[in-house]
C-alpha cells in the first residue's frame, strides 16, 4: 500500500472539504449554477459531487477525484460530467507563488472546439474556491471561471 499524503499536500485537499454553492461562467455566455459537495475518501482521495442547471434548466452532473500520487510526486485529478463522453485526467503540481494548484495542459471545449488550456484552483479564503481553465496562448484571458462559496 502506498503511504498517505504527507500534510502539506493533504491539508490543501481537507481544505476544499464541504458543500458549496457553484457558479460556472464560460466567458461570453450565462451563467451556470448549482451545488456541490466535497468529502474525502480515505485519507487520500478529494470526491467531488456537483450537480449544475444550465440557464435553459438542463441538468448537468459531474464527478471527480484529487489526489496525491507518491510515484509521481503530483496531485492528480480525474474528471467526468454528462457534457462529455470521455473521462478526463489530468497531474496538478503545487504553485507557491500563486498559492494554487496548477495543471498540465489539458484540451478543453471552451464553447468554440477543444483547444489547449491550463486549469488554476486556489482557495483565496477558507471559504471561496476558484477554478479558472485558459487557454495556452500569449495574453489569453480565462475561458471557464468556476467559483464556489462554502454553505457548510
Amino acid at each position: 500500500q502506498d503511504a498517505p499524503a504527507s500534510a502539506p499536500e493533504l491539508a490543501r485537499l481537507v481544505a476544499m472539504t464541504g458543500w458549496w454553492e457553484v457558479a460556472a461562467v464560460f466567458t461570453g455566455m450565462p451563467p451556470t449554477h448549482g451545488s456541490a459537495k466535497l468529502v474525502m475518501l480515505g485519507d487520500r482521495w478529494l470526491v467531488e459531487e456537483s450537480r449544475m442547471q444550465t440557464d435553459d434548466g438542463k441538468p448537468i452532473d459531474g464527478r471527480s477525484f484529487t489526489g496525491w500520487d507518491p510515484a509521481k510526486q503530483r496531485y492528480v485529478r480525474a474528471w467526468v460530467d454528462t457534457t462529455e463522453s470521455r473521462l478526463n485526467v489530468v497531474d496538478l503540481t503545487w504553485d507557491e507563488g500563486q498559492q494554487a494548484l496548477v495543471s498540465d495542459a489539458l484540451l478543453m471545449d471552451l464553447g468554440q472546439g477543444l483547444v489547449s488550456t491550463r486549469g488554476v484552483t486556489r482557495m483565496p479564503d477558507a471559504d471561496t474556491i476558484e477554478f479558472t481553465a485558459t487557454p495556452v496562448a500569449p495574453d489569453a484571458i480565462p475561458g471557464l471561471t468556476v467559483t464556489y462559496k462554502r454553505t457548510r
